[in-house]
């Protein structure tokens, strides 16, 4: 990779010990999501607890969340990335019609 322009992050929101069970880290944190985390956060986020950060102008917000999953001790990962990727997609607008296959 030569110049990452992208982050991918994604927050841990399960027990390791446990199959689907909600972390005590990650429901302290959506206790406080306001508080805790960037109040322009939401522009970023894919779902609840995955972001796309465009680096060239999201780096405060990377930095942001980062900062706030550490202090709820919410393990993440991050995925630096040259292009935003085909299969990323960011959740489908209010006024989007359904598709064939929902309707």
């Amino acid at each position: 990779m030569s110049n990452a322009k992208f982050a991918l992050l994604v927050a841990e929101t399960q027990r390791k010990d446990a199959t689907r069970a909600t972390s005590d880290s990650w429901k302290n944190l959506r206790l406080n999501w306001r508080h805790a985390l960037p109040p322009d956060e939401e522009k970023y986020r894919l779902t609840e607890n995955v972001w796309l950060i465009q680096l060239d102008n999201g780096l405060p917000a990377l930095a942001g969340l980062v900062q706030g999953m550490k202090d709820y001790s919410v393990p993440i990962h991050v995925l630096f990335l040259e292009d935003a990727q085909g299969w990323i997609k960011y959740p489908p607008d209010a006024e989007a019609k359904p598709s064939q296959a929902t309707s």
